[in-house]
């Protein structure tokens, strides 16, 4: 094979093609600069050299030494090919989506637990913010053996006036039929709890759920409902009670707290404060 020098068109000659001698130009033109070797996104572990052409943040830039591990821009290795745009004006707000599936119901947080040691007497709760409604769960028997039925109180905010509060009850029972009273407020608040004494039943005990709805609403009388399973007698006398409560404010509720009806709570009664 025969290397040529470059062959050229030369018009009005014959031939019509000529090879032009070594070393010559086209029109005293000087060959042109040599082109851009385009390696894309810039790579710290890649050896670079002279021509070759990158991106980093949108910019292109060209090696004008050897490199490896010289991010541009660095003047001493590189040269700004084309530079980033501005960001463009913000487009019209888009049409609105579909609405999505909905979201699963949330589930209750625990907010505290108390278990009762060294004679309480009371029980309170009072960091409740943020939750929508609060419950309590109660398991507890009252120390004294002078009586068989006990009651837990229960006083927002501490609001020691009994007229502030009302409440009443359903009770059906295995010794008796099912009756309707009224239970009458003290300054501890209603009684919406059931903590036996041990006078009828060395193992009574009382279950008390407690619900109060929008407490931190402030339009309405804040309303509590709870449900009670009692064992206490000889028999033993199962008992179940429906009560409401009812405390006569529209302030947001900031503390509850739960007093033993005769004389204190036997330790390791248990008291959980939950928020949804």
């Amino acid at each position: 094979m025969t290397v040529r020098n470059p062959v050229v068109i030369i018009p009005g000659s014959s031939p019509l093609w000529q090879e032009l001698p070594a070393g010559d130009t086209i029109g005293g033109a000087s060959p042109g600069p040599a082109g851009i070797t385009w390696l894309g996104a810039w790579s710290s572990g890649t050896s670079y050299v002279i021509n070759d052409a990158v991106s980093v943040g949108g910019s292109s830039y060209i090696a004008i030494a050897a490199s490896t591990n010289q991010t541009p821009p660095n003047a001493t290795y590189w040269q700004l090919l084309a530079s980033i745009g501005a960001t463009g004006a913000t487009g019209a707000t888009g049409a609105t989506g579909a609405t999505g599936a909905a979201g699963a119901a949330g589930g209750m947080a625990l907010i505290s637990q108390v278990i009762t040691s060294g004679s309480q007497a009371t029980v309170t709760f009072s960091s409740l913010a943020g939750y929508t409604d609060l419950f309590f769960s109660i398991t507890a028997r009252d120390t004294s053996t002078g009586v068989s039925d006990s009651q837990i109180y229960v006083q927002i905010n501490g609001d020691a006036t009994s007229g502030n509060y009302t409440g009443a009850q359903q009770a059906a029972g295995l010794a008796s039929a099912a009756s309707a009273t009224l239970i009458a407020a003290t300054a501890n608040g209603n009684a919406m709890g059931s903590a036996p004494g041990t006078s009828g039943n060395a193992n009574a005990v009382g279950t008390t759920l407690l619900t109060i709805p929008n407490y931190l609403n402030t339009t309405f009388n804040k309303m509590m409902l709870s449900e009670l399973a009692q064992f206490s007698g000889a028999s033993p006398d199962n008992r179940t009670v429906i009560r409401t409560g009812t405390w006569k404010s529209t302030a947001s509720i900031t503390s509850v707290k739960f007093t033993a009806g005769t004389t204190a709570f036997l330790n390791g009664s248990i008291f959980n404060a939950w928020g949804r």
